[in-house]
């Protein structure tokens, strides 16, 4: 009977011993496209009344408007088909957060597209000590790395500034008056 209850302690402590850490469970509530494997948000949103003329207008001053707040560059803009391709960043050069924005107008609603995110840090290394400068690192890869509270804050800050962005994106191609304060 002893010897029963040692293996089975031994078998059931050994499972526990050796099992890996639960990846943050946070990083998995992102949306991930299933095909590429990617963080992606991306939504398809009616709007009543409005043409792909006036729907561009609004992306474009949105886009503007946005622009006062974070760093907007590699704008793509093509009204015939009602493209806006543009790449955001928002923080400094020692943290800064950037994904690709791409919106896509059409009488009567629009699709946009968030991927490409990325964060930027610098490496911290003593001046002149193998310092490799800003080390940019895709969304992706944090969902690999050993889960510490800095990484898990910067995901959730990734995450609601990308939230922040969509919900204002929203308010203002609805044609609502008073938009949401950026991050």
């Amino acid at each position: 009977m002893k010897t029963v209850c040692t293996f089975l302690l031994v078998l059931f402590g050994s499972s526990v011993a050796f099992a890996q850490p639960a990846p943050y469970p946070g990083y998995f509530q992102l949306p991930i496209n299933q095909e590429t494997k990617k963080v992606e948000y991306t939504a398809i949103v009616p709007v009543a009344g409005a043409d792909s003329e006036e729907l561009f207008a609004r992306a474009t001053g949105w886009l503007t408007q946005l622009g006062s707040a974070h760093t907007v560059t590699h704008r793509v803009s093509n009204p015939e088909t009602g493209t806006l391709v543009t790449h955001v960043r928002a923080g400094n050069k020692f943290d800064a957060k950037a994904f690709r924005l791409a919106i896509q107008v059409k009488d009567g609603q629009y699709h946009y597209v968030v991927d490409q995110i990325t964060h930027a840090q610098s490496d911290y290394a003593r001046a002149g000590k193998y310092s490799v400068g800003t080390v940019t690192t895709n969304i992706e890869a944090y969902g690999l790395r050993r889960q510490r509270k800095n990484l898990i804050k910067t995901i959730d800050q990734i995450d609601n500034l990308i939230l922040t962005t969509i919900s204002d994106l929203n308010s203002t191609m609805a044609g609502s008056a008073q938009p949401n304060t950026l991050i």
